[in-house]
């Protein structure tokens, strides 16, 4: 396989990308293995290889940064979206995608072609305008959204199903640490995923992921009640408007 490695630099993943990787396939678990899914900004192809063990299906990963089309067992990469066929998807993914791109309104009224009759997509985005630092400059992030901006992005073609903010706990944790760090005048680039050094088998790694995963399950269950918690980041599951 002839990809660049976008995470190459990080030796261990981090306790946000395990739990948000597990989270998102106890969703997509429930609707069936016989699912059609395409990885919009794939990266490394850790969650499409994930995804990949879930479908019968082979599932098209993109990503601008690979080198070449290719395939490996039930994973088809491309390096442009276009070339996925016309109305076969039955699930999409967009993963902290949108927020790196300028004009998010024109990719998603390109990928919704995609998508069969029936399609639906799954967005992760980083959540609230004020939140916006030098670690989303960093990470080379356009914006953050709130959540009437991205409900009224996505209502154009999209029929939103779910909506929810999930990792209240480091919401709290980033909002401290942008009022220390502008009251010290310091820019931060520490709170990256890449940064981690702790394996999966660590104990650290391990209390961590476990407690994100409790919060994005309640933040999940909450949202069913219209009980909305502030959250580093939403998820919002939408249907494919019928033309």
């Amino acid at each position: 396989m002839d990809l660049i490695e976008v995470n190459a630099s990080n030796n261990f993943r981090h306790p946000w990308e395990l739990s948000r990787c597990d989270s998102l396939l106890r969703i997509l678990r429930k609707i069936g293995r016989n699912i059609q899914y395409a990885d919009i900004g794939a990266g490394d192809l850790f969650f499409a290889k994930a995804l990949s063990k879930i479908t019968t299906r082979p599932v098209y990963a993109v990503d601008p940064y690979f080198k070449n089309n290719s395939s490996i067992k039930n994973i088809i990469f491309l390096k442009d979206f276009n070339e996925i066929p016309q109305k076969c998807l039955d699930f999409l993914l967009l993963m902290d995608v949108l927020e790196h791109v300028e004009d998010e309104r024109a990719l998603l009224s390109s990928l919704t072609d995609k998508l069969k009759h029936s399609g639906r997509i799954l967005v992760t985005v980083p959540a609230f305008k004020f939140l916006y630092s030098h670690h989303d400059c960093f990470l080379r992030h356009y914006r953050r959204y709130d959540q009437n901006d991205i409900l009224s992005l996505l209502n154009t073609d999209f029929e939103v199903e779910e909506c929810f903010y999930f990792y209240t706990s480091l919401f709290f944790v980033r909002f401290i640490e942008n009022i220390l760090l502008n009251l010290k005048k310091k820019q931060n680039i520490s709170f990256g995923a890449g940064n981690w050094k702790y394996n999966e088998t660590c104990i650290i790694t391990k209390i961590i992921k476990y407690a994100l995963d409790v919060d994005f399950k309640a933040n999940k269950y909450l949202s069913k009640f219209w009980i909305k918690l502030p959250g580093l980041s939403l998820c919002i599951i939408c249907k494919k408007k019928s033309v």
